[in-house]
């Protein structure tokens, strides 16, 4: 089972790689097939498979001989892991489903932000989609799930405001999603804990201090990170 999972979650990861890349930028990710970004030459299924591909061709081209940007193999590893561990902590329950869109919506969030630093409206409309639909699985925590999307909305707009563009729309819109899902206070461990791994992130990065830094994946981290440990951090938090 746990292979089984592990191999859902790296082949739904690398679709949702494909949207988040091509959606953005108005191309079908459904029509056209996967080439080479530097020489266009089209790639053949076996070139395609997620994390082999990338061992077997040691991370560049078989035709160019271009490197190959390893953010496709460590996204769909890390999606396979998360299933893996979704399952052993929460079996087949609509906690496990929650888990699972979460990783998707991420994964394609992240993809798109490091990108073109853009979170699409419709990948954010198609996520939350789901979202409702799920949430009608657990009636009484209806009320949890719109406080925690207006109140991760609210605070985080007013933020942005305060701070003149100190954060992102497409943020702030995708609080709303992370707020219904884990609720308040979580919604808030989530963004604290993505502000120190922004900074981190940062402070790592050879880049200069006025380019902008894709934050979705380390809201994406945090999120997960939360949902996966968010009671043990709300126990520390109140010893």
């Amino acid at each position: 089972m746990d292979f089984l999972l592990f191999l859902l979650g790296a082949c739904l990861a690398s679709f949702c790689h494909v949207i988040g890349y091509r959606l953005p930028i108005q191309q079908s990710f459904l029509r056209g097939r996967s080439h080479c970004e530097k020489c266009r030459e089209i790639l053949q299924p076996l070139e395609l498979i997620p994390l082999v591909s990338y061992i077997v061709l040691r991370g560049r081209c078989r035709y160019c001989n271009a490197q190959i940007t390893p953010l496709a193999p460590v996204i769909e590893l890390l999606a396979g892991c998360s299933f893996v561990v979704l399952y052993h902590m929460h079996s087949f329950t609509i906690v496990f489903f929650f888990g699972v869109w979460f990783t998707l919506l991420f994964v394609t969030i992240s993809v798109s932000d490091i990108y073109y630093q853009l979170i699409p409206n419709h990948i954010l409309l198609f996520f939350g989609i789901g979202i409702i639909f799920l949430s009608f699985a657990e009636p009484q925590l209806m009320l949890m799930r719109l406080v925690g999307s207006i109140g991760s909305f609210t605070f985080l707009l007013l933020f942005a405001w305060f701070s003149r563009g100190g954060i992102g729309g497409g943020d702030v819109k995708l609080y709303v999603l992370i707020g219904a899902v884990l609720g308040l206070p979580l919604a808030f461990i989530s963004l604290f804990l993505s502000t120190l791994i922004g900074l981190v992130w940062f402070g790592l990065r050879r880049t200069p201090q006025k380019q902008a830094i894709p934050f979705a994946p380390s809201i994406a981290l945090a999120s997960m990170l939360t949902y996966f440990y968010g009671d043990i951090f709300l126990n520390w938090y109140y010893l």
